[in-house]
């Protein structure tokens, strides 16, 4: 009987013993499992960042390949112009080509998209047919000109084709021009 209860005490004490231990040890094991939860989501975010990483190296790389003529077609937008110049530019274009400017105004400069200063031209003119109010149109949007414009709106009845006569029609444009 004397070594039954030795038995018992000692299966008692390995009992109190474990339960001991896992009471004081169990705030460390939920801390492992935390850590090791936090460290698979660093795993993950790295990964990410590795990747957008390699993403922003490759537009680096396309920049760099590009960059004469990213920064050719960026420098007409740095220009510094005025009026004068801006009237002249298209009293030029106009007296070539047998037009007749009827008015052209200016709006003040505003902010506009990545923060360049836009410009609001109204335009106004007279065009003997409808072949001269294209060319002109091509001559105000052409990229590789000194100065680009972009048509806001544009709508016009088919006055030529309708009378089938090439008479003086007069239009007016709404053109933005973006500086520095």
């Amino acid at each position: 009987m004397l070594e039954h209860r030795k038995r018992f005490y000692s299966y008692l004490i390995i009992l109190i013993s474990l339960f001991i231990l896992i009471f004081w040890t169990r705030n460390l094991y939920y801390s492992i499992q935390e850590h090791s939860d936090e460290w698979e989501i660093f795993k993950t975010k790295i990964i990410k960042e590795k990747e957008s990483l390699t993403e922003l190296q490759a537009i680096i790389s396309k920049i760099n390949k590009n960059e004469k003529d990213i920064k050719g077609n960026l420098d007409k937008y740095l220009i510094h112009f005025d009026e004068k110049e801006l009237l002249k530019y298209l009293y030029d274009y106009a007296e070539n080509n047998n037009l007749k400017p009827r008015s052209i105004s200016f709006s003040e400069w505003s902010v506009g998209d990545l923060w360049f200063k836009l410009w609001q031209v109204n335009l106004s003119i007279w065009f003997p047919n409808e072949a001269s109010m294209l060319k002109f149109i091509g001559f105000v949007i052409d990229k590789n000109a000194k100065y680009t414009f972009f048509l806001d709106s544009f709508s016009y009845p088919d006055f030529w084709s309708i009378n089938k006569i090439n008479t003086n029609k007069q239009m007016t444009f709404n053109l933005k021009i973006y500086y520095k």
